[in-house]
């Protein structure tokens, strides 16, 4: 894809805050609070899997 003034958008100023932004909240062990919250959960009985959590976590990530 290409940007409004012929840049390509992988290298448009905003991007690597999006890239940031997902990588720390749709992924298990993007934050610190991530790996907390599945530490808890596996001590309770309730693993969840990395790919669970990003199934769950990417689109609540993405989203504006």
């Amino acid at each position: 894809m290409v940007g409004g003034q012929g840049t390509h958008l992988l290298f448009d100023k905003g991007a690597p805050r999006i890239r940031a932004d997902l990588g720390g909240n749709a992924t298990a062990i993007g934050a610190s609070a991530n790996v907390v919250v599945l530490g808890i959960a596996e001590r309770s009985l309730t693993p969840i899997s990395c790919w669970t959590f990003i199934r769950y976590a990417a689109p609540v990530a993405a989203s504006p």
